[in-house]
This record gives C-alpha cells, sequence and structure tokens, in this order.
C-alpha cells in the first residue's frame, strides 16, 4: 500500500505536467489515504479534471475538493466588457456614464433619466464575467 506522501507526490507531480500553471495555485493533503485538494482554479473543467486525476490515483479511498472556480480577470477586459453591453442596451444611455474598476470592483458614475434605468445600468454591470463587488453611484435626473 503506497504512503499518504508517496499520494502526495505523485499527484503534485501529476498536476505538474497536465496543467502547470494551476499547480501552483492547487493544495494536496493526504491523510489515511483521504486526499483533499484545495486552493484555487481558474475554470470548472480543471476543477473535475483535478478531481478526476486524484480519484486514479492508487491507494485514494476518497477525494475531498474543496477548489474554488476564480476566473482570472484583467480590470480593463470588465470595463470593456460593461461598456459595450451598455451600448448594445436600449435600456442605458451609455454616453451619459462611466465606468471605473478596481481589480474586479466597478464603479458606476453619470445621470441618468430613471431609476430602472439606474437599476439596469447595475444589474448590467453584474453580469459583466468576473465582477466581485458593483458601487452603483448613479444620479437619477428626470
Amino acid at each position: 500500500m503506497r504512503t499518504d506522501n508517496e499520494i502526495a507526490s505523485t499527484l503534485a507531480a501529476a498536476i505538474r505536467a497536465d496543467l502547470p500553471r494551476t499547480a501552483e495555485h492547487v493544495q494536496v493533503t493526504v491523510r489515511d489515504g483521504h486526499l483533499t485538494l484545495g486552493g484555487s482554479v481558474e475554470w470548472p473543467w480543471q476543477r473535475q479534471r483535478l478531481e478526476s486525476t486524484a480519484r486514479a490515483i492508487d491507494g485514494v479511498a476518497v477525494v475531498n475538493n474543496l477548489l474554488v472556480v476564480r476566473p482570472r480577470v484583467v480590470a480593463d477586459d470588465i470595463k470593456h466588457s460593461i461598456r459595450n453591453a451598455f451600448r448594445r442596451s436600449a435600456e442605458v444611455d451609455a454616453a451619459q456614464l462611466s465606468v471605473e474598476t478596481c481589480d474586479s470592483e466597478v464603479t458606476l458614475r453619470g445621470i441618468v433619466r430613471s431609476g430602472y434605468e439606474k437599476d439596469e445600468a447595475q444589474r448590467t454591470a453584474w453580469s459583466a464575467p468576473g465582477v466581485t463587488r458593483v458601487i452603483n453611484e448613479i444620479t437619477v435626473n428626470p
């Protein structure tokens, strides 16, 4: 029977070979054949793949997958995504709004004609990939 250290070493090597950029963000712990995956990955498929890889290792009795999916996003990408969505929306006057980003947080400013338009701008911002917080400083001026 393989030791916990051998199991952990085997999985760590498999992760480095299969997903080298992801390996540094994944922690592997093994105790009595019970393997726990911790840390974060960018995509759900990576989470699934790492769990499948762990289950295939001899000596693993249980896999506890605690990996969190955290997409890697760039603040400028979020900003452009929101600005483009505003331009496509018939409900939001994009010319009257500004979008500022700091990491994954978005601040909306400007003047709109109604509370509905203000709420729609906020919903649009929340729909952009990677957004974790929206600060809505939009003013309503009918």
